[in-house]
C-alpha cells in the first residue's frame, strides 16, 4: 500500500513538473521573441499604419494589435503567423476573432457561409486583420 502511495506521488510530481517546463519554454520563447525585436520599429503606429495604407479602419488593426500584445507581451509584425508567435491552436484563433469582432461591434457571419468564402482558416496575423475588415465590409453592403 505504501509503494502504491509513493508511486501515485511521482507520477502526479511528474506532470507538476511537465507542466512548468512547458510554461518556462514558452515564457523564453516570448522573451527571445521580444528581445529581438527590441528598438527594431514593431510599434503599434507602425503596426496600423501597413494597414491604413490598404483602406482598413485603423480601428480594426489597433483592436488585433491591442488585443495581441496585451495577451502575448510580443510586439507584433502584420505577418506573425500564429504557431510561430502566437497560439496556433484553431480554437483559440477562432475565439480571438469573435472577441475581436465583438470589440469591434461586428458580426462574423456563420460558418458555412465562411467556408464558401474560403476565409478560413487564418494563418497569420495580416489575415485576421483583413478578415475582420472583410466582415466590416460585407456588413456595409447589406
Amino acid at each position: 500500500m505504501h509503494w502504491i502511495g509513493l508511486s501515485l506521488l511521482m507520477i502526479f510530481l511528474g506532470f507538476v513538473l511537465f507542466f512548468v517546463v512547458l510554461t518556462i519554454a514558452g515564457n523564453l520563447k516570448i522573451y527571445r521573441i521580444r528581445k529581438k525585436r527590441e528598438g527594431k520599429g514593431f510599434t503599434r503606429e507602425r503596426f496600423v499604419a501597413t494597414f491604413c495604407s490598404l483602406g482598413v479602419p485603423e480601428d480594426i488593426p489597433s483592436a488585433v494589435f491591442d488585443y495581441y500584445t496585451s495577451s502575448e507581451g510580443v510586439p507584433l509584425s502584420p505577418d506573425d503567423a500564429y504557431g510561430e508567435v502566437l497560439s496556433d491552436d484553431q480554437g483559440d484563433i477562432e475565439d480571438d476573432v469573435y472577441a475581436l469582432a465583438d470589440k469591434l461591434n461586428l458580426i462574423v457571419p456563420r460558418e458555412k457561409e465562411l467556408n464558401e468564402c474560403g476565409k478560413l482558416p487564418l494563418k497569420t496575423v495580416r489575415d485576421t486583420v483583413l478578415f475582420l475588415d472583410w466582415v466590416r465590409r460585407r456588413e456595409t453592403v447589406r
